[in-house]
């Protein structure tokens, strides 16, 4: 049976793929559907992917694997249907998913690739994948919304005040020690914490923010004078960096009015977190990020 022909290019079907060989010598190769000159049998010069519609409607695209320069053997061009690269799009947005730290980064990539492999595979008829996809995407939207509403929520975040020196802070600090001096390169951990335990307790604060057990933001005053306290530290860890915790510390929780401030203003070098600390309720004036602590 004469096998079909596109332009210079000559096909075998084989089931849900078409294979079409490509001679090294002839045929001129195609670029989008049209011929083009190549250089006899030293190869092929392709540009584009050729495009074609299958049978069954759905289109396919032609992947061109093209014989080494100076051989005469035939390149292959296996088509693949349109469908089959959303399913593969969808496998591998679960798959980069998995690799995000941040939490909210993760539900949302999760929820777009269960949701295209949960469509493509009811589509194909693999209902037991199709299914769990499906939940799967379900249980994003879940957390998604749940995310989204507890927020600004003051019972599920709690702040919890801390000495400037006090182990666990030191711990956190540590662990994070790298991530922190992206943004606050001047909080030298170890010879400030070494000095707070002498230091007294009325000219610097620490706060811890938790979620449930886990410490999810960490925030360091120091009195400045003249009821300004400048911020040392405001860190968030990667995996909530996507919402605001410091702003239970700020404006929620109350916890500053102990501290009798007045006003507060951000390390001069902190860099990389403005859109942090806008969201949070500083300005920025003459320079400096500031804001006025809230009264009770």
């Amino acid at each position: 049976m004469q096998h079909p022909r596109v332009g210079g290019v000559e096909g075998r079907g084989h089931g849900q793929r078409d294979e079409v060989r490509v001679g090294s010598g002839g045929h001129a190769p195609i670029v989008g559907g049209a011929p083009r000159a190549g250089r006899g049998n030293s190869g092929f010069h392709v540009g584009a992917s050729l495009r074609i519609p299958a049978g069954t409607g759905v289109p396919r695209v032609l992947v061109v694997a093209l014989p080494k320069p100076g051989t005469r053997r035939a390149g292959t061009v296996t088509v693949m249907p349109v469908l089959e690269i959303i399913g593969w799009v969808g496998s591998a947005l679960v798959v980069v998913s998995l690799m995000q730290a941040r939490v909210l980064r993760f539900r949302w990539m999760n929820l777009a690739g269960s949701a295209i492999a949960a469509a493509y595979n009811a589509w194909v008829g693999i209902w037991p994948f199709a299914v769990m996809n499906g939940v799967i995407a379900i249980i994003d939207v879940y957390w998604l919304v749940r995310l989204y509403r507890e927020q600004h929520d003051a019972d599920v975040y709690q702040v919890v005040p801390v000495g400037a020196g006090d182990h666990y802070l030191r711990h956190v600090v540590g662990v994070h020690a790298d991530d922190i001096a992206r943004y606050y390169p001047s909080y030298a951990r170890d010879a400030r914490d070494a000095a707070a335990e002498d230091a007294p307790p009325a000219t610097r604060w620490a706060f811890l923010v938790l979620r449930g057990d886990e410490t999810v933001g960490v925030v360091v005053l120091r009195h400045t004078g003249g009821g300004v306290g400048e911020v040392e530290l405001d860190y968030v860890t990667p995996r909530f960096r996507d919402f605001a915790p410091g702003e239970f510390v700020y404006r929620r929780s109350g916890a500053l009015v102990a501290t009798g401030l007045n006003a507060l203003v951000v390390a001069a070098d902190a860099r990389e977190n403005d859109d942090y600390l806008a969201r949070v309720g500083f300005r920025h004036e003459d320079g400096r990020w500031r804001r006025e602590v809230a009264a009770a």
